[in-house]
């Protein structure tokens, strides 16, 4: 009877054992199979982008595979510690990346994207410290940030002089010109450049409409330079001032902000 019962001990220790085994086996397949996935991941990207090289929405199709690819490594058991923190932090820039990079274009959504592009890069370089990662480190930078930061800034920069442009355009007080006719109205206000950015090659038209939408008349005033502080004058003329409604501003094409 003693027997038996160590018998039975013994073959539930090596039960356990192989169970643990099995265990080990799994998380180091793991291991394995996240950089053999990774390294199939960037060449299914490879793909796209040979086949359509002139793809508008490469960037965005490339992330949207790349996620496909490798979302199943979320919360997965990796051996190696370092190597599951890496991975882990990758995935989730990954998914950062993808969340922002299909909303609608705007500055705050670049920037986000921008952030988390940069963390993935760093995070797919400390797992490219193992010899298992075998894409090479040039296929990584796919997309120029520094140039997109640039662009981001020079946008930024952009939106803040129009703001401040139209609000000084809508501070104008045009007022009547005696010159004027019934036929036609002459305006002219003061305005003030209160952003501290030039405008060159400024150009403001003015649509004058009547009750039901319809331009009557358009005035353009330009300025070639309109630097900060500088105080100008505008001044235009309406051909059909007894049908005009309202007016509307339009900013013309051309214009350069230093």
């Amino acid at each position: 009877m003693l027997k038996e019962i160590k018998k039975g001990l013994s073959l539930a220790i090596l039960a356990l054992l192989l169970l643990q085994f099995a265990a080990c086996s799994s998380i180091k397949s793991t291991d394995d199979q996240f950089f053999s996935d990774l390294f199939k991941t960037w060449q299914a990207k490879q793909e796209l982008l040979a086949k359509d090289p002139k793809n508008e929405n490469y960037l965005k199709d490339s992330f949207n595979k790349e996620w496909e690819m490798m979302h199943k490594y979320q919360g997965k058991k990796f051996k190696d510690d370092a190597i599951g923190q890496n991975a882990n932090t990758y995935l989730t820039e990954l998914k950062g990346c993808v969340d922002t990079i299909n909303q609608e274009t705007s500055i705050e959504n670049q920037k986000a994207f921008n952030e988390h592009y940069k963390k993935r890069i760093a995070a797919l370089k400390n797992l490219k410290k193992d010899s298992r990662f075998v894409v090479q480190e040039d296929r990584l930078e796919e997309f120029n940030v520094e140039k997109s930061e640039e662009i981001i800034q020079k946008q930024a920069k952009n939106t803040e002089a129009l703001k401040q442009l139209e609000k000084d355009l809508n501070a104008v007080k045009l007022k009547v010109q005696a010159e004027s006719t019934d036929s036609q109205a002459v305006y002219a206000g003061e305005i003030t450049n209160h952003s501290s950015h030039e405008f060159k090659n400024l150009g403001i038209t003015y649509k004058f409409v009547n009750k039901d939408k319809e331009v009557l008349a358009t005035d353009t005033w330009r300025i070639d330079s309109f630097k900060p502080g500088q105080k100008a004058t505008i001044k235009i003329k309406n051909t059909a001032p007894k049908d005009t409604d309202h007016t509307q501003i339009e900013l013309e094409k051309g214009l350069e902000i230093n």
